[in-house]
């Protein structure tokens, strides 16, 4: 009934537009056409009429229901009663643990801790101990970086959550290749210790890596890598490059 009632509330708006323009038209057997006052007045009770019926005749809604608009799907639990009648039921909203992002399982303050405390176990003298890391703020990274030498450095990665993030050695052109070489496989080597310590493979691994980045050095595509455990080992080179060396983890996220 109310869809009825609204199409007769149309009706009587459109009708009384028309006879507004032509009051001629309610002239019936040979009476005065009305007044267009008569027309306003007897056309607005129509409208008015219609619209209370719509209001008197519309289905009543569950309360229930309306509120179910107001609720994602993940926030209620809806079901309905033996009367047919929807039930709404809120649900305990959990908060999204955000996944945390992939690291090498420390600190850069641990690392930099069991790096020196490795270098002087193993009694060498030629490269020195890490001092504390100066961290850089980035928009999505931070950084850090150490100079061994002129030709030697390392560059930190590290999340805003303050885990490490990667690795990594960069042994620039030098007239000391075999020196600078000999440097690069100690820390090299020392940090892959440190990372996968109960990884017995991980040593002949970083030399095997180096070895193919040095033997490529003219190829075009000269990168190499080797997952081991959760953490990836890499190398690549190139005479414009370099020789790069890098820890990171398996999972990139």
């Amino acid at each position: 009934m109310a869809n009825f009632f609204g199409l007769l509330f149309f009706i009587f708006i459109i009708v009384t537009i028309i006879l507004l323009v032509k009051p001629s038209l309610t002239a019936i057997k040979n009476k005065s056409p009305l007044p267009r006052l008569k027309i306003l007045v007897y056309g607005f009770l129509a409208t008015l009429f219609s619209m209370v019926m719509i209001g008197l005749t519309a289905p009543k809604v569950d309360p229930k229901k309306l509120e179910l608009e107001q609720f994602s799907d993940d926030q209620v639990k809806v079901s309905q009663d033996k009367d047919g009648k929807i039930v709404v039921t809120p649900q305990e909203v959990k908060n999204k643990v955000s996944t945390p992002d992939s690291n090498l399982g420390m600190t850069p303050e641990e690392f930099r801790k069991r790096f020196n405390a490795k270098l002087d176990q193993l009694d060498i003298d030629s490269i020195r101990p890490i001092a504390e890391f100066k961290i850089k703020q980035g928009n999505f990274k931070d950084t850090f970086q150490v100079k061994f030498s002129n030709a030697l450095s390392l560059t930190g990665t590290v999340n805003k959550d303050g885990s490490l993030r990667e690795l990594i050695y960069i042994m620039g052109g030098t007239q000391d290749f075999e020196g600078t070489m000999m440097e690069l496989l100690i820390l090299s080597g020392i940090s892959s210790q440190i990372i996968s310590p109960n990884e017995p493979k991980v040593n002949n691994t970083v030399i095997e890596l180096i070895n193919k980045a040095v033997r490529g050095i003219e190829k075009e595509d000269n990168s190499h890598s080797e997952d081991i455990g959760d953490v990836k080992y890499y190398t690549l080179a190139s005479k414009a490059t370099g020789l790069w060396f890098g820890i990171s983890p398996k999972k990139d996220n």
